[in-house]
C-alpha cells in the first residue's frame, strides 16, 4: 500500500501499485478532519510516495473502521448501508464552478476590484450572499453585499447554458432513480438550483430539493442535509452524501451521514 498526501487540497489517499511500471488505482480519500483514521493504518505496509506520471487506472474499494467519522469510498458507488442519497449540486452534479468563477470575475471587473479564486476553494457550498459579503469586506467596497450578490446571480444565469454535467455522478444518480429516495442539498438559491437542474435535464429525477432559501444555517452547518433526511423520512446515519466542497463535507460529517468525496471523479475547475 502506498500513502499519498496532497496537502494543497487537504486530501489523503491510499494508492495501490508497487513500482514505476505499475499503473496505480485510487482506493480512497480521507477528509482532513478524519485524523483518527491514522490510528487504523497497518504500519507493516510499505509506505512510499508516487509521482503523478505513474498514471491512474481503475478504482478499488476498501474500508477502514474504528472512528466515528465516515470514510468516502474512492469507488463511486452507493454504500450498502445507504437508504437514501443526497447530492450537492454545484461541483458535484453540475460542472458549474468554471461558470461561477467567470461570473465573479465579470462582477469584480465592473466594480474595479479583483476576484481571488481561492475563495471558491474555501467557500464552495456557501450561499452567494456569503461570497458577496467576503468580497465587499476584503475589497473595501461601498456597494451593499446584496447588490453584489444580485449582480453575480444575473451574470451566472446569463451563462447558464455553459454548465455541463459531471457524468460519473449523474450516471450513478440515474441508475439509482426510482430505487432509493434521492434529494439535492445545495447552497445555491432555489431559482439557481432549479435552473441548473433543468439545464442538465435532471430536474424530474429528485424527490426533494433543499436550497439556501430553505434553511437558516448553511453549510458547514448540517441543517441542509438534515432537512433532506427529514423530507425523505430517513435517519441521518443511513443517508449517503455526495459532495465536492469542504463546507459540505463538514456538514455531512456533523450530521453523522455517510460521505462520498466526488472530487476524484469530476473536472477540476482550476485546470
Amino acid at each position: 500500500m502506498i500513502l499519498v498526501i496532497n496537502l494543497a487540497k487537504f486530501k489523503i489517499g491510499y494508492w495501490s501499485g508497487t513500482d514505476r511500471h505499475t499503473k496505480i488505482s485510487i482506493i480512497l480519500y480521507i477528509h482532513k478532519h478524519s485524523d483518527p483514521y491514522f490510528d487504523e493504518i497497518d504500519q507493516s505496509k510499505s509506505l512510499l510516495f508516487l509521482h503523478p506520471e505513474n498514471g491512474i487506472s481503475g478504482f478499488v474499494h476498501i474500508e477502514l473502521t474504528g472512528s466515528k467519522n465516515q470514510i468516502h469510498s474512492m469507488k463511486l458507488e452507493i454504500h450498502p448501508k445507504a437508504k437514501a442519497l443526497i447530492f450537492d449540486l454545484d461541483g458535484t452534479l453540475s460542472d458549474s464552478l468554471p461558470v461561477h468563477i467567470a461570473s465573479w470575475h465579470a462582477v469584480c471587473n465592473k466594480l474595479n476590484c479583483t476576484f481571488d479564486e481561492q475563495i471558491i476553494v474555501e467557500m464552495t457550498g456557501a450561499p452567494t450572499i456569503s461570497f458577496a459579503e467576503r468580497i465587499k469586506a476584503e475589497q473595501n467596497l461601498e456597494i451593499e453585499a446584496d447588490e453584489i450578490a444580485r449582480m453575480k446571480q444575473k451574470e451566472f444565469r446569463k451563462n447558464i447554458n455553459r454548465i455541463k454535467p459531471h457524468q460519473a455522478v449523474i450516471e450513478l444518480m440515474k441508475k439509482a432513480h426510482g430505487k432509493i429516495p434521492m434529494a439535492v442539498g445545495t447552497g445555491a438559491s432555489r431559482t439557481s438550483a432549479l435552473l441548473q437542474m433543468k439545464e442538465l435535464g435532471i430536474d424530474h429525477l429528485f424527490d426533494f430539493v433543499v436550497t439556501s432559501d430553505d434553511v437558516l444555517n448553511h453549510k458547514p452547518e448540517p441543517e441542509t442535509f438534515l432537512k433532506c433526511a427529514e423530507l425523505m423520512n430517513t435517519e441521518p446515519q443511513f443517508c449517503q452524501v455526495f459532495e465536492d466542497g469542504e463546507l459540505g463535507m463538514q456538514a455531512a460529517q456533523t450530521a453523522g451521514m455517510i460521505l462520498t468525496d466526488v472530487r476524484p471523479f469530476v473536472t477540476d475547475p482550476f485546470k
